[in-house]
């Protein structure tokens, strides 16, 4: 080293950087190649955006700048369940001969009417009793049932006046009626294999699983037209609750978990198609 020049020691000093760098490259891939799915997942879920800001110089024309801002998965569905939680309900069957409330799964407000849509496995249309509780605690009647067999979903309308419990059956407070918040739906038409999805589920806590869609299963309509009728995600499932949606990325409602498929496919999503149909006008309100 002593008998190098000054210009043999930046190119030596060069060379062991290049060198080094094309290690560590090496090494890298290498333990991409053998970490987890669940850690390359993640590693995965950051988007970059470039916003532009125009701002006014002092004299003479503006200046546009560029700003990159990192947007994580994470921050996403942060936002995305507290939008959709005001939609989400919890419904209870009620027996005949003690009055007990037991929890049978999930539902989905998709109208101010008070429309929630839900499993329909996991209600009758005839000779049941059913209440549904909202996030804020309220509880309401469910009024009517239909189930759609063709969709395997159910269609309930529950009514905006809340329960009076013991406590309140007593007191002077006035009861308001509830103004229902329907969940944003989406067009099926957008879905891809590997798309980014959040799922709900949760019989007393919500819990929320990140994954991606799988698998789409189409068939022909009618017309000729391929149609999706159902969505099957690699989201970790920690329960056996059904009726909970299936979301994408900005809050939009894409599909609605239910336990058993048209082909026997144990729980899977049916697409957000077959929930539109059963939006009704405000006339049909009960």
């Amino acid at each position: 080293m002593e008998d190098l020049t000054k210009q043999q020691v930046v190119l030596l000093t060069l060379l062991v950087s290049i060198i080094t760098s094309i290690a560590t490259g090496i090494v890298t891939v290498s333990l991409m190649d053998q970490a987890p799915t669940g850690a390359t997942h993640v590693i995965n879920r950051v988007i970059e955006k470039t916003v532009e800001k125009v701002i006014p110089a002092q004299q003479g024309a503006a200046v546009i700048t560029k700003e990159t801002i990192i947007v994580k998965t994470e921050d996403q569905a942060v936002a995305v369940v507290e939008n959709i939680t005001p939609s989400l309900v919890k419904i209870f069957s009620k027996t005949e001969s003690t009055a007990k409330e037991v929890f049978v799964g999930m539902g989905l407000v998709i109208s101010r009417d008070g429309v929630i849509v839900t499993d329909g496995t996991l209600v009758s249309a005839t000779g049941g009793e059913y209440v549904i509780v909202t996030s804020t605690g309220t509880r309401h009647m469910v009024s009517s049932v239909q189930i759609e067999k063709d969709t395997l979903v159910a269609r309930l309308i529950a009514s905006s006046t809340p329960l009076v419990s013991v406590d309140l059956a007593t007191s002077t407070k006035q009861i308001k009626s509830v103004v229902w918040k329907p969940a944003v739906l989406a067009g099926s038409e957008g879905l891809k294999l590997g798309q980014s999805i959040i799922t709900l589920s949760g019989s007393e806590n919500l819990s929320v699983s990140l994954g991606n869609i799988r698998a789409l299963q189409e068939k022909e309509n009618v017309a000729g037209v391929k149609e999706i009728t159902s969505i099957q995600v690699n989201a970790d499932s920690y329960d056996a609750v059904t009726g909970g949606p299936l979301l994408n990325l900005s809050g939009e409602v894409i599909g609605l978990k239910v336990s058993l498929g048209v082909d026997g496919t144990k729980d899977y999503y049916v697409p957000v198609s077959s929930i539109k149909s059963l939006i009704t006008s405000s006339s049909k309100k009960p």
